[in-house]
């Protein structure tokens, strides 16, 4: 698996080691701040951030596009609007398929596994429209009319299987360890 840099280099996660003692700019850079190593990986429109606290060994991952609109937490994909924006009205639909209406997937999702902080009774759902990990995990978009009154608006996944795969591979295993 190859992670992209904002340089055009690419490097093999498995391969590339960085010490603490390195403090040349690479791809995979290693971060020191207050005892959490911070690593930074680049796939696509993919990135994905690793800190681990030297001291208790906790792992915490960030994996999220680069402008931060599309968010993944175990379970299922987040993708962002403005945050006053209440998209509980929201239709999805997957790589050209059959529109889904995302309200019937919220309590499903709710029950299993994402935790939802909302912008309280008036908007539940902050922006964020939830779509099951499964139905997006191997598709190349995903489109979203967040309600009845805005147009629709495209998500790009691109590598996203990959870096999900990869940042497996790299420490954020358990699922316990992606953090939002």
């Amino acid at each position: 698996m190859l992670f992209d840099h904002p340089s055009g280099a690419a490097v093999r996660p498995a391969i590339v080691a960085i010490s603490e003692h390195d403090t040349r700019a690479s791809p995979r850079r290693l971060y020191r701040a207050r005892g959490v190593a911070i690593q930074h990986f680049f796939l696509r429109d993919w990135r994905l951030d690793i800190a681990r606290d030297t001291f208790t060994g906790v792992v915490r991952c960030s994996l999220h596009s680069r402008d931060k609109r599309t968010i993944y937490v175990p379970g299922a994909v987040g993708f962002r609007f403005p945050a006053r924006q209440d998209t509980l009205a929201a239709w999805y639909r997957v790589d050209g398929g059959a529109a889904v209406r995302w309200q019937d997937r919220y309590t499903k999702l709710f029950e299993t596994i994402v935790r939802f902080d909302g912008g309280g009774l008036d908007n539940p759902t902050a922006g964020t429209v939830w779509v099951p990990l499964g139905k997006v995990l191997a598709a190349r978009a995903v489109v979203i009319r967040p309600d009845d009154r805005h147009r629709f608006r495209t998500f790009q996944m691109g590598a996203f299987a990959q870096i999900l795969e990869a940042a497996r591979g790299t420490g954020c295993n358990p699922e316990q360890a992606f953090a939002w």
